[in-house]
């Protein structure tokens, strides 16, 4: 085999690493603008004081902390009456995310 395909075959398997790199860096970049925008949305919703929008945002097994908590609180149900002790306790008027990071990893397909 002469060097002229060895060189062929690099450019060629490079090509196709580069396109499926390039591929997947966009699909992340719109995967991080979805969930910033996500985000984003709940910020709104409280200063809107938009119940329906905060539990259409959240699933029924959702799991975090809430402003106040200090246990992990678990379901739907839960995060609405920490949502609700919010909305009706902090006049929230306005946000800033000053800083979003994802980290992904793997393929989640």
């Amino acid at each position: 085999m002469s060097c002229k395909f060895f060189v062929t075959a690099f450019l060629f398997f490079t090509t196709i690493v580069t396109a499926q790199t390039t591929q997947q860096e966009d699909a992340r970049a719109a995967d991080k603008a979805e969930i910033r925008a996500h985000i984003a949305s709940i910020f709104q919703a409280y200063i809107d004081k938009d119940r329906e929008k905060l539990r259409t945002t959240h699933s029924e097994d959702w799991a975090g902390f809430g402003l106040s908590s200090t246990v992990t609180r678990r379901g739907l149900d839960e995060y609405m009456r920490g949502a609700e002790s919010s909305l009706k306790s902090l006049p929230i008027v306005g946000f800033e995310l000053v800083h979003f990071e994802a980290v992904f990893h793997g393929d989640m397909e």
